[in-house]
């Protein structure tokens, strides 16, 4: 590779005078304008100054060439939204949506663009990589942020070939000059980022900066030392994220990847921190994998792509297989064969990094090899979506919720959020939980008290998975251990809800007698969802995970009343034949499921 610090030296720059779609023209600016559009304070308050490009830090993410080819034609499919510009730049319209704001003014869609071929097409990013500093780089509400601010730098310097090579040395030096700014303001602004993994994201920003740009050596000292107290305090002793989330620990894992490959292309010894938070966190994210290679939808998991999580994978060198039980992050996982099933055990995570937290105790999802068919809805990245909150609820998680509340309390969308955000507040529940292996599997005993003080009901689930990995029973069971506190409500009746909500591949039926309902897998193989008593009914749901947008799908539901003691026996048994019609599979159900369940 050639000497990358003369890059700033050579080339054309692109001028603001482009049109998005049909051409891209204005390759005219001159190292007088770019001097004119120097920030007035750059010379009196910036500390940090790079010198220089020394190294390309690993870029981890694949684009996609076609997002490049739809951008160029003027339509950019960012967050599940392709607004139509109209010629005009993306940095001069109104948002459609958050998150689509926070995509764009990241710069993530570089990656889509470096993937495309076309020195047209690597034109549209210089152009508009100019372009945003010229209207946005002094300073924006959103675009500042720090947990922006440094997803932008990352995107820049991972894509740096892509930017400044075949442009002008004003076009170079005026984007390291950006550069410098928005480190400058990152490392000041460091602290009101949001606690967890946009904190470690910004720490890490700084260490790559500091090891890919020259001149950099103090702030490369200032931020080993944040860096390593985030590391300490966020990496829980299994390798589960300080907030309990899956999602958090990708995250976390796909920037201390490139932090680690710098000290390594540099030659300098690796923090001890950074080396021991990549070995406990691989074998943690290994540890929510379904078969797909994708996330168990818990605690603010979203449209994750599995490709993003297997590339990850590669760069693993524990190659450990997945464990059973995280006792710090407080999630089971129980598998036999192509069967498996997670469980959430734990509470609620620290206030401070629980502003996307799920009231998911006791939740569940099961999968069968490559298909998922329990599920939780999963979670929406925009907090100013109408669902970014009711996919937090109990009820959009498979699990029991007693009066249509919720297991842990939050902060809703309203006045309030505005000035502290949605953190879970209120008492900490207590979660027990507790795994048995027999001869003929494993078995799995939990319960809460997350509605002991306002009903004065516990809940506790029991899960079996037989060694065969073809058979799952369950029991639900509510206990009435106080009075109902709420004395404003007279005769008031608890009532119970328990939802399993299903993978939109999944086709159900129910079976004649109401009790059972047959679940098509994509293979056209099937399970058979059994109850003891009661009813069961398959309702409207919906699916937020691996995608932009939500999807529809079904949910069975089960409810009732509850006075002194509920107790809920259900069952998935997997139908023996491989292949099966829908006809078929009715005669199976009743041929090999028995009722009822009996004890687990």
């Amino acid at each position: 590779m050639k000497e990358l610090s003369k890059v700033f030296a050579f080339g054309p720059v692109i001028d603001r005078t482009f049109v998005l779609g049909s051409s891209i023209t204005g390759y005219a600016s001159s190292s007088i304008i770019a001097l004119l559009k120097r920030h007035p304070l750059d010379w009196i308050t910036n500390t940090v100054r790079p010198k220089g490009l020394v190294h390309i830090p690993e870029n981890l993410y694949v684009g996609d060439p076609e997002i490049a080819r739809k951008m160029y034609s003027g339509c950019y499919p960012l967050a599940g939204i392709s607004p139509e510009l109209g010629g005009r730049s993306p940095f001069d319209i109104t948002p459609p949506s958050k998150a689509w704001e926070v995509e764009l003014l990241s710069f993530s869609w570089l990656n889509d663009l470096a993937a495309a071929d076309g020195k047209i097409i690597k034109a549209l990013a210089r152009a508009l990589t100019q372009d945003w500093i010229e209207t946005q780089g002094s300073g924006h509400d959103v675009a500042w942020r720090p947990e922006i601010t440094s997803k932008r730098l990352l995107n820049w310097l991972s894509n740096a070939d892509l930017l400044l090579s075949d442009t002008s040395q004003a076009a170079r030096v005026n984007i390291l000059r950006s550069i410098g700014r928005q480190l400058h303001d990152l490392e000041a602004n460091i602290h009101k980022s949001p606690d967890g993994p946009h904190r470690l994201a910004a720490a890490c920003t700084l260490i790559i900066s500091s090891l890919s740009l020259g001149g950099l050596e103090g702030l490369h000292k200032r931020s080993l030392k944040v860096l390593d107290f985030e590391l300490n305090r966020q990496i829980l002793a299994d390798g589960g994220h300080l907030s309990r989330s899956p999602q958090a620990l990708v995250d976390t894992i796909a920037i201390l990847l490139p932090t680690k490959l710098c000290f390594v292309h540099k030659g300098l010894p690796i923090p001890q921190a950074l080396i021991t938070a990549i070995d406990r966190i691989f074998p943690m994210v290994r540890f929510f994998l379904h078969g797909d290679g994708g996330l168990a939808g818990f605690n603010g998991v979203s449209g994750l792509k599995v490709a993003d999580v297997k590339n990850l994978f590669e760069h693993d060198e524990t190659k450990g297989s997945p464990f059973a039980y995280a006792p710090h992050s407080g999630y089971h996982r129980l598998e036999a064969k192509r069967t498996t099933i997670f469980v959430d055990t734990g509470t609620a995570p620290p206030t401070t990094v629980s502003h996307r937290a799920h009231a998911s105790c006791l939740a569940m999802e099961l999968s069968d090899g490559p298909h998922r068919i329990i599920v939780n809805c999963g979670a929406m990245s925009d907090d100013r979506s109408p669902l970014f909150q009711a996919a937090r609820a109990t009820a959009a998680h498979s699990a029991l919720s007693i009066n249509e509340r919720s297991s842990i309390r939050m902060i809703g969308p309203g006045r309030l959020a505005r000035f502290i955000g949605t953190p879970v507040i209120g008492k900490r529940i207590n979660v027990g939980s507790r795994r048995t292996r027999c001869d003929e599997g494993t078995l799995l005993e939990s319960g809460h008290d997350g509605y002991v003080d306002r009903y004065g009901l516990r809940h506790e689930r029991r899960i079996f998975l037989n060694h065969n990995g073809n058979e799952v029973r369950g029991e639900d069971r509510i206990n009435r251990i106080q009075r109902r506190r709420n004395l404003l409500i007279k005769n008031a009746h608890d009532t119970f809800t328990l939802r399993f909500h299903l993978h939109r591949d999944i086709e159900p039926t129910p079976t004649r007698d109401g009790r059972q309902v047959f679940l098509i897998l994509p293979d056209k193989t099937g399970w058979v969802f059994s109850l003891l008593s009661g009813k069961i009914s398959i309702d409207e749901s919906i699916y937020l995970l691996d995608q932009p947008m939500p999807a529809k799908t079904r949910q069975l539901v089960i409810s009732g009343e509850v006075h002194d003691q509920v107790t809920l026996k259900w069952s998935f048994k997997k139908v023996s034949a491989e292949r099966i019609s829908k006809e078929d599979a009715m005669a199976k159900i009743e041929q090999e499921t028995r009722l009822p369940l009996g004890d687990i």
